[in-house]
């Protein structure tokens, strides 16, 4: 528990989003920008049971036979990922936290990821999965089982930290924290989503699938331009660190995950038109290059990387997303331009500059 030593009081201008003296007063607010975007998120609460699901369970036994693969694939993998980081999120990177701001934040963040779960375990019922097969693939197939691990192996990086103002304890919590928004949230999570909705594009099919993923998906981007955000004023915040070790680190951690999606995108799609594994493999380094261009940084393998699936960029970029929540009475009031979006001559424009408190 983050509680301040009797009779000292904490002047808001001493906060640090992590590693600073522990306090138990939100106001007054240091990181307004964050709290906002958490005011505003809880404006787009929903429930899985609200999107219908009868179609799917038509839909499903009709799926090609490689639409079908790449569906229980991706979905597997959805489903234990999303777990392993409410996990991350409501242990080992919130007991870090210091901000009040940032502890709301996350918190909300892990409900959302809950709802998640949820959904997943809505759609296998609703369709008829095997809850055995579904939830229990990430131990017979190796592609899979790796995320997880590598997944997990951040977490306990986390876990390990028990004093954050010991040296080279900040960098560990940054690397490991990054891992989350970049590798996991961005590239996994918010790529795989969208080529959940596959079926739907190109068959016509599992409409209600389509659906909830989208709703996840806007949850995910969110997540991670938060996460990356929240990256960039810790390292700020920390001007002692060593920066070249942390940015090494952080490399290195990109180089093993776009092997470890290789993998499982080669696992996964396959023959399927307009989503080739080589594609996928392309449109994951493009947003990787965006992303890591928002933490100052560059990868070698992903310079130069271009869209390589259209149809994925019409259906996740918001200003070319058909509106689905316009079937709800409330609109869904966090847009991720808040946080940048894709720019199509330079790739990239981030407003966050004027938002942020720091």
């Amino acid at each position: 528990m983050h509680l301040p030593v009797f009779g000292h009081e904490v002047s808001v201008n001493d906060r640090r989003l992590v590693g600073g003296p522990s306090t138990q007063a939100l106001l007054p607010l240091k990181y307004k920008w964050l709290y906002d975007t958490y005011k505003r998120a809880l404006n787009n609460f929903w429930l899985p049971t609200e999107v219908s699901m009868g179609g799917d369970k038509l839909d499903y036994p009709t799926l090609r036979a490689n639409t079908k693969h790449q569906y229980d694939w991706l979905f597997s993998m959805l489903t234990t990922m999303d777990m392993v980081v409410t996990e991350a999120i409501d242990v080992s990177i919130m007991r870090h936290a210091t901000a009040p701001e940032l502890r709301q934040w996350l918190a909300l963040q892990g409900q959302q990821e809950a709802i998640h779960t949820d959904s997943y375990t809505v759609i296998a019922e609703e369709i008829g999965l095997n809850p055995d097969e579904v939830f229990g693939r990430y131990l017979q197939e190796e592609s899979l089982y790796n995320k997880i691990a590598m997944a997990a192996e951040y977490s306990d990086l986390l876990d390990g930290i028990t004093d954050i103002s010991q040296p080279g304890e900040m960098e560990k919590f940054i690397v490991a924290y990054t891992f989350f928004p970049l590798i996991l949230e961005s590239s996994w999570f918010y790529l795989g989503l969208s080529a959940g909705t596959y079926p739907s594009r190109f068959e016509r099919k599992m409409l209600g699938t389509a659906d909830m993923f989208s709703y996840i998906r806007k949850d995910e981007s969110l997540h991670y331009s938060v996460g990356l955000t929240v990256i960039n004023d810790i390292m700020r915040e920390n001007p002692d660190i060593n920066l070249g070790a942390v940015q090494t680190a952080i490399l290195d951690m990109v180089t093993m995950g776009l092997a470890l999606e290789d993998k499982f995108a080669r696992d996964t799609y396959r023959d399927l038109p307009g989503l080739g594994a080589d594609a996928y493999m392309e449109q994951c380094r493009f947003l990787m290059n965006v992303n890591l261009r928002r933490l100052g940084m560059s990868h070698p393998d992903c310079e130069g990387a271009v869209v390589a699936l259209p149809w994925v960029s019409e259906t996740v970029e918001l200003k070319r997303e058909f509106n689905f929540f316009e079937r709800k009475n409330s609109e869904y009031q966090v847009s991720t331009d808040l946080f940048g979006n894709m720019d199509e001559d330079d790739g990239w424009s981030d407003p966050l500059t004027g938002l942020r408190s720091l």
